[in-house]
């Protein structure tokens, strides 16, 4: 059995360090179980928010898969279009508070923010809050799926969406795993967001489990 864990939200809060209470829950789990963490986030972010203790025991994957698969992908996203649409996006979004770091470039992806990478906790917490309000994010990506098809545009975390080549998710890992192996996947975006893809075909493939789950739910599973 492989298990595969989403990393904000599910056993971290969203761009905190794992708590401490938990570390030595989840590192002894990862001494006895086949381990994979994978993220939206960079290979440098991820390791910023999980003990090097656990890091070493797991596999890691940032950038939803393109840091840590051992194949090749034709990842890259040069478009000025979809660089003008996001900027028209954050022009005309009503939220007031925009701290700077709105595209963020990530390899393989592109992180895309009203309220920007730059924002505090109290800022990232308004901004989530406003999106559960007026569902900002989920017109954003509406719009851009309908002038942007070749991409895959998913809400990640509280604040931001991730932009990627069809095909290029969270579920490029699967490939990873050795074909006899069934898979658990632990996620808090699984009906939506960028914890879908992977869910999708694990279910479709019929390659294991997925549980929807929230941090810190995750370690009562455990």
């Amino acid at each position: 059995m492989y298990y595969i864990f989403d990393v904000d939200g599910t056993i971290t809060p969203p761009r905190k360090p794992m708590e401490q209470q938990y570390v030595p829950v989840f590192e002894e789990f990862c001494r006895n179980n086949k381990v994979a963490l994978i993220s939206g986030s960079s290979l440098l972010m991820i390791k910023e928010q999980i003990p090097d203790s656990i890091c070493s025991l797991v596999k890691l994957y940032g950038c939803s898969g393109i840091e840590g698969i051992s194949y090749d992908l034709d990842y890259e996203i040069k478009n000025d279009a979809l660089i003008q649409r996001l900027n028209s996006h954050l022009e005309l979004s009503n939220f007031n508070q925009k701290t700077g770091n709105h595209i963020e470039y990530r390899k393989g992806m592109i992180n895309f923010s009203t309220v920007g990478r730059n924002a505090n906790n109290e800022q990232r917490k308004l901004y989530s809050e406003y999106d559960k309000e007026y569902q900002e994010r989920n017109s954003i990506v509406i719009d851009l799926l309908n002038n942007f098809p070749q991409y895959e545009f998913r809400i990640g975390g509280e604040i931001s969406i991730d932009i990627t080549k069809k095909g290029i998710n969270k579920s490029i890992i699967l490939k990873e795993i050795p074909g006899d192996e069934k898979v658990i996947f632990y996620g808090n975006q699984i009906k939506e967001g960028n914890d879908k893809p992977i869910a999708d075909v694990i279910v479709e493939n019929n390659l294991g489990t997925i549980i929807e789950c929230n941090y810190p739910h995750t370690f009562s599973l455990l």
